[in-house]
């Protein structure tokens, strides 16, 4: 049995790195927090369930993705 590893976002790391390279691949790997931010939100629109979540759990999802994206070492 395959079990993915999930976070407290519901979302597995396979799944938060997807979201990563969708941005990083349309929008490159140097944007703004701010910015980011805006085009994480904008996924969301397009996954079901995610467009109705709450500001604070968009935040945190926001945050873990910020995490992959920018790298510890940024």
């Amino acid at each position: 049995m395959n079990r993915e590893i999930t976070n407290r976002s519901g979302l597995s790391t396979d799944q938060q790195q997807t979201l990563v390279e969708i941005v990083t691949d349309q929008f490159g790997p140097s944007l703004s927090f701010e910015a980011f931010t805006d085009q994480v939100l904008l996924l969301f629109e397009d996954i079901s369930g995610f467009e109705m979540i709450s500001d604070s759990e968009s935040q945190t999802i926001i945050n873990q993705l910020w995490g992959h994206y920018h790298g510890p070492d940024k």
